[in-house]
C-alpha cells in the first residue's frame, strides 16, 4: 500500500492524542493471565506494540509499510520486533498466543479472498487456544452515528498540520 509512504511522516503527530494506553489497558483486560507473546498484524509506527512490550510481552509487529516500519523500530528493544510483511502471506515459522490488528487493519482487506487468507495465517501462527483479537469499520454504526464536520490543528517541532474533514452532504438512509 503505497498510501502510507507519505502519511508515515505524519502519522504519529495526527494521532498523538489517540489514547493507546487506555486501548492497551482495555486488551489486557480480556487476555489470559498465561499469555507471554502476541503478534500485532498492521503495527504502523508500534505504538501499540510498545507499551505491550512494556508491559512484559514479547511482541512482534508487521506491516506492510517500510515507512511505517522505519518509525516503530526506533522502538525495537529485547522483547518487541518488526518485520516487513503482507498479513496476507507472511510465515514467521513461529506460534504466539495473541494475536491482534487494531485500527481496523482487517478493514482494508477488501476481498473475501483477502479476509481468507489473513484468518488463514492466523491460525497458523496461533497456539492451541490462543485469541485473536481485531476490530474492522461496522457498517450500521455509521449509519445511526454518521460523520460530522471537523477540523483540527496539530504542531511539534517540526511540523504543522490542519486537518479537515467534511461530512457527506447526502443524506443516509437506514
Amino acid at each position: 500500500m503505497n498510501v502510507f509512504k507519505e502519511y508515515s511522516k505524519y502519522y504519529n503527530l495526527l494521532y498523538k492524542e489517540k489514547e493507546y494506553l487506555k486501548e492497551v489497558k482495555y486488551i489486557l483486560s480480556f487476555l489470559p493471565n498465561n499469555a507471554k507473546s502476541i503478534l500485532e498484524l498492521g503495527c504502523g509506527t508500534g505504538k501499540h506494540a510498545s507499551l505491550l512490550s512494556q508491559k512484559g510481552f514479547k511482541v512482534c509487529g508487521l506491516d506492510i509499510s517500510e515507512s511505517m516500519l522505519a518509525e516503530a523500530k526506533k522502538l525495537e528493544d529485547s522483547n518487541l520486533e518488526f518485520h516487513h510483511a503482507d498479513i496476507r502471506s507472511f510465515d514467521l515459522k513461529t506460534k504466539f498466543d495473541i494475536v491482534l490488528s487494531l485500527f481496523h487493519v482487517m478493514s482494508y482487506q477488501t476481498t473475501n479472498n483477502d479476509l481468507k487468507k489473513v484468518f488463514q495465517n492466523v491460525k497458523q501462527h496461533l497456539k492451541p487456544g490462543g485469541i485473536f483479537a481485531f476490530d474492522c469499520w461496522y457498517g450500521p454504526g455509521v449509519l445511526s452515528d454518521p460523520p460530522t464536520s471537523r477540523s483540527k490543528k496539530m504542531e511539534d517541532e517540526f511540523l504543522s498540520i490542519y486537518r479537515k474533514c467534511e461530512a457527506p452532504q447526502t443524506t443516509l438512509r437506514t
